[in-house]
């Protein structure tokens, strides 16, 4: 109150945080306790390993209850929005985790993002050409065909076709 009468800017009350709850649960892979705390917020989620195992972990609050799994991405089904094709893409259980979605159909490209309940689309900008790799030369292509062996040269040329045609190596 005196701040305000002060400064002359009120200052605006501060949500209260929901409370923290311990909790203790088995690791899904080691079968080790684990205890952590965690809001009791409706859908909280919360990432960590396991410190006896090291496996990636996340605990999601549900109904009352908190649920323990491993940190894998799931398939999620997803339509394109441009020509309604139904594809799949694994992506992060975790609310924030993305992931590129190619439609098979129309080759339009998406950035999927997880959200609390669901899935959200939004389209990629294309490159301007900027961020492409740079050509490759002859030169370069002949020293690594000679460090990867004769027999691998075509392997060699086709990952810097790949390069050289502003696609990921694989």
């Amino acid at each position: 109150m005196l701040a305000t009468q002060v400064s002359g800017v009120p200052f605006k009350n501060a949500k209260p945080k929901t409370r923290k709850e311990n909790v203790e649960k088995d690791c899904p892979r080691c079968g080790k306790k684990i205890a952590y705390s965690q809001r009791t917020k409706a859908n909280s989620v919360k990432a960590f390993a396991c410190a006896e195992c090291g496996c990636s972990l996340y605990s999601r609050q549900s109904d009352g209850a908190f649920l323990l799994r491993e940190r894998k991405p799931t398939e999620e089904k997803l339509a394109c929005p441009d020509c309604g094709f139904e594809g799949t893409l694994a992506l992060d259980p975790v609310h924030g985790g993305t992931a590129d979605f190619e439609c098979a159909q129309c080759h339009s490209l998406y950035r999927a993002v997880r959200k609390a309940k669901d899935v959200n689309l939004r389209p990629v900008k294309k490159s301007n050409g900027l961020l492409r790799s740079p050509e490759i030369s002859e030169e370069l292509l002949g020293r690594i065909r000679d460090a990867m062996g004769r027999n691998r040269g075509l392997a060699a040329e086709r990952v810097m076709s790949r390069l050289n045609s502003g696609l990921p190596a694989q």
